[in-house]
């Protein structure tokens, strides 16, 4: 249990702050008052930072950090938009020493320092893998504390650098219950009493909540409760709700109790209206064998997103695997695979190649499998190169049973050369089935192959023998026909 924990700690960590920081994208819940175009313009911003640092031009990455932090001291962005612009900065890996070579040419720049310490902070992580405790090195643990410790150092730097540090104090929440502080609520303290309505340390500060660190679910309403009544934007409110009821379906997940893990995240979808966080709801009650709430959580999601193709897909499979409904399932895939999910679309392939609850369909097949196979979908590619195949050697079995056609054409003439093939193809079975009487008597009758046919006797019973006879006499007979003709 100590291991799972552990193991639970440090990964998640790890995801549920890629979350939170995707959260504050200005366009999700700034409104009118963020940046214009910000979210659009940031990746072309990210890159732009990478640039930078890589090129060693650190008067211009004091020049575009500076431009943040005035304009959060002149309330022209918000806490969250600050915090946006230095999530780049988690982004980047293997170069600390350009960091390092920041903070000398710059000791007292704020954003230097706080752009060391989350790089430290990610490569702490990085440096620990996410193993179990037991399957993690003693190095591997004192690294991860190494480089949070050198993080934590370079916050508490920064707190005298600049005068509303809130993005520092955030991070230190973080580092707090990673390294077991205990200053967690005194971080959150100096946070909001520089903002009084900011979320992202309130988000940090309920994540530190979880049961995952030693908190639980009291102590998290608790919390969610003294928030509703601060300053705390509803808009805002609504999301750290929403991540509230999030962890409580994780949780619950990992109890098992699924009905309530899939209320939980229904809750949470309530208030943040992420169709992720709603297929969760639905994904959970599929795990607790609940087919028809997972059904009814699909059905939703679908409904709102129709082109939401993660709806679609979980959908077809309930109706696939659980209710036997193969139509419906047929459908929503194809709806996904025209959608451009490239999973829907080897699935569809797959359907059309091998017959399943469709008519077989070798173009249509094609076209699916082909559609994935330009996304890289393994699968797919295999999929594609062998009903390629498959087809090649289906038309090469026509080609060839037409040409024993035409060569039984000419041995019902007399031709003693195409009469020993026709044999020697009835003695194979590769072109036509394998029939050893009808082998026998082609055989005796061109008088081509003795050596064949003298061990194709020692074979056949007296029975056979006989029959092989019958077929001679039955053969002539057709051959005189023909020849009347």
């Amino acid at each position: 249990m100590h291991n799972n924990t552990m193991l639970l700690k440090y990964v998640t960590t790890f995801i549920i702050w890629a979350v939170l920081m995707s959260s504050y994208s200005p366009d999700s819940a700034a409104g009118e008052n963020s940046l214009a175009g910000q979210s659009k313009k940031h990746s072309k911003n990210s890159n732009d930072t990478y640039e930078m640092l890589v090129n060693k031009r650190y008067e211009q990455l004091e020049q575009k950090y500076n431009i943040y932090l005035q304009s959060y001291l002149n309330k022209m962005i918000t806490a969250e938009e600050l915090g946006w612009e230095f999530d780049d900065f988690h982004k980047i890996q293997g170069v600390e020493i350009l960091f390092d070579e920041w903070v000398s040419a710059y000791p007292t720049s704020y954003s230097a320092r706080l752009a060391r310490s989350i790089y430290l902070l990610d490569d702490g992580f990085s440096r620990r893998g996410g193993k179990f405790a037991n399957e993690t090195t003693d190095k591997q643990h004192q690294e991860f504390k190494g480089q949070l410790e050198k993080a934590r150092l370079d916050l508490v730097q920064s707190l005298k650098l600049f005068s509303r540090p809130i993005v520092s104090y955030t991070v230190l929440i973080r580092i707090s219950y990673c390294l077991s502080l205990g200053r967690e609520r005194a971080f959150l303290g100096a946070a909001l009493a520089i903002d009084s309505k900011a979320f992202q340390p309130r988000a940090e500060y309920l994540y530190s909540l979880t049961p995952k660190w030693g908190g639980n679910p009291l102590l998290m309403k608790k919390f969610i409760d003294e928030s509703k009544i601060s300053a705390l934007d509803r808009i805002w409110m609504d999301k750290l709700e929403g991540h509230y009821f999030q962890y409580l379906a994780e949780q619950a997940t990992y109890d098992k109790d699924y009905r309530n893990a899939s209320y939980y995240y229904l809750k949470s979808f309530n208030l943040n209206n992420k169709p992720e966080i709603l297929l969760e709801s639905g994904k959970v009650a599929e795990d607790g064998n609940l087919k028809d709430l997972a059904l009814s959580r699909y059905e939703e999601l679908v409904k709102k997103y129709p082109n939401y193709v993660y709806g679609l897909t979980y959908r077809g499979h309930i109706y696939e695997v659980h209710l036997k409904d193969y139509d419906k399932a047929l459908k929503d895939y194809i709806s996904a695979a025209d959608l451009g999910d490239s999973w829907a679309q080897n699935k569809v392939g797959l359907w059309y190649m091998t017959g399943d609850h469709v008519s077989a369909d070798l173009q249509v097949s094609t076209k699916y499998f082909s559609m994935a196979a330009k996304q890289n979908n393994r699968h797919a590619i295999k999929n594609l190169k062998s009903l390629r195949t498959n087809t090649l050697d289906a038309k090469m079995r026509n080609f060839e049973k037409n040409v024993f056609t035409n060569v039984l054409q000419l041995a019902k003439q007399g031709d003693r050369q195409h009469m020993a093939s026709v044999g020697e193809s009835y003695l194979r079975g590769d072109v036509v089935g394998k029939d050893e009487i009808k082998a026998f008597a082609w055989l005796t009758l061109s008088g081509l192959k003795p050596d064949q046919l003298k061990e194709l006797s020692m074979k056949l019973l007296p029975a056979q023998l006989t029959e092989a006879g019958n077929e001679v006499e039955r053969i002539k007979s057709e051959i005189n026909e023909y020849k009347k003709k």
